[in-house]
């Protein structure tokens, strides 16, 4: 063990990791997921973390209610994949010191913060309605932005051909 090996148990025998990283790879079956809800938690998906960082992106099942609690740390909750069966979403956050939520939505999801503290925090919305597209997901967000806590919803990024050509459809 010092000489900076580290052996865990696999699935009946023992393995031998050299780096922090074999190692997250044996064990990545054992680890559960942060957020990710099940059967019993459909209707809520809380997401704790502290000096972190949770993506979730692509095909994600998105509940009807969703608790952010978050300091120091980023979250990403990337709607443009998700699974969405629900026309309401309701999104309860406490942003604390250097923390940052971002939404990236697509056109027919519309962000409304009517019962938002912001005393220390920004939420600052870049994805406006186009009026055209009808919306097919209200994501209502309440709860405080405090110690420098960000909230930014956003369009997902362009590449490169989609930013110098952006009426070709792809």
């Amino acid at each position: 063990m010092g000489m900076g090996i580290t052996t865990y148990a696999g699935t009946g025998t023992d393995t031998l990791a050299k780096t922090d990283a074999a190692l997250l790879h044996g064990v990545a079956d054992l680890l559960a997921p942060v957020a990710e809800p099940d059967s019993v938690t459909r209707d809520l998906m809380r997401i704790d973390r502290r000096f972190g960082t949770v993506v979730r992106e692509g095909p994600w099942i998105v509940s009807r209610r969703i608790e952010v609690r978050l300091t120091a740390g980023n979250v990403r909750l990337d709607f443009t994949e998700a699974v969405i069966d629900v026309d309401t979403v309701h999104l309860d956050v406490d942003l604390g010191l250097g923390s940052e939520l971002t939404l990236v939505v697509q056109p027919g999801i519309k962000v409304v913060a009517e019962d938002l503290d912001a005393r220390l925090g920004d939420f600052d919305v870049r994805a406006q309605s186009d009026g055209a597209t009808p919306t097919f997901l209200r994501v209502e967000v309440s709860g405080r932005l405090h110690g420098g806590g960000d909230l930014v919803v956003r369009r997902p990024r362009r590449n490169f051909d989609q930013w110098m050509r952006p009426n070709r459809a792809s």
